[in-house]
């Protein structure tokens, strides 16, 4: 199986956010691409806590973690979105 087609099932941050897009009130909007840390369900999640944290700011935080994912497959999903993200982590 591809990284591209894993994404919908493994990555249910990223899902959410290309059915909704970008909130209005986004300043910042940062995709956080990785592997199972990145994805949280192991282990504390990050994201959701920076999430948080940031919110009041403007920022908006995508959790596209996916669990035994690569470094080179991130970047290839969003392509296909209308609303670039500001800033991306790997």
């Amino acid at each position: 199986m591809t990284a591209s087609r894993q994404h919908p099932a493994a990555a249910p941050g990223l899902t959410a956010f290309l059915r909704a897009g970008r909130r209005p009130q986004t300043a910042q909007l940062v995709v956080c691409t990785g592997d199972s840390i990145t994805r949280g369900r192991s282990s504390a999640n990050w994201v959701d806590i920076l999430q948080c944290r940031l919110a009041p700011q403007g920022y908006q935080l995508v959790n596209a973690g996916i669990d035994g994912g690569l470094a080179w497959n991130m970047l290839k999903p969003f392509s296909c979105t209308n609303a670039p993200p500001s800033n991306r982590t790997l």
